[in-house]
């Protein structure tokens, strides 16, 4: 399931959790809780990120599990976007959405890139009308990162994307 980023894992884990986990989690991360009755929840970026610096400091899991979790994500199928975007034989634990709605396009991921002893987190969240052009952009904007290349904001006629990101050096702070 995780390997293939679906969100059949998310189904799992509500039906396996104790009642009330998930309210308890939401409070402890400070985010957002989905809405009661709604099968879809919206995340921001700044919510998505507080998932991977738990998982990479090991303190809400363990330290056993938070790697068990961040090993699942290495293990990702999609080659494209971000991981697309950095030298090959880098580790790269990372998680992806897509989704068509009409001529509507989505593709958000977001990766802890392992660059030596520099680690660093990037997520994107992107909308357009083809999910191969956001792939792309994806792939430019972590190959520029990755580059040490600093960008305030990307905007291209097909898609304005919406991202929280930060350059690796200034990044270092927030895991």
């Amino acid at each position: 399931m995780i390997s293939n980023s679906d969100n059949d894992a998310v189904s799992l884990l509500k039906r396996k959790c104790q009642p009330g986990y998930l309210p308890q989690l939401v409070a402890h991360l400070q985010i957002d809780a989905p809405s009661p009755g709604s099968a879809e929840y919206f995340i921001n970026p700044m919510s998505m990120s507080k998932f991977f610096r738990v998982l990479y400091n090991g303190v809400y899991l363990g330290p056993k599990m938070s790697e068990l979790g961040l090993d699942m994500l290495n293990a990702l199928r999609f080659q494209n976007g971000i991981v697309a975007g950095l030298d090959s034989g880098l580790v790269v634990a990372h998680k992806f959405g897509e989704r068509m709605m009409g001529n509507s396009a989505q593709l958000h991921e977001f990766a802890i890139v392992y660059d030596g002893g520099n680690p660093y987190l990037l997520g994107i969240m992107s909308s357009g009308t083809n999910l191969n052009e956001l792939s792309e952009i994806l792939k430019h904007i972590s190959g520029l990162i990755y580059r040490g290349a600093e960008i305030m904001l990307l905007q291209v006629d097909f898609v304005i994307p919406h991202f929280a990101m930060m350059r690796p050096a200034c990044f270092r702070n927030f895991f």
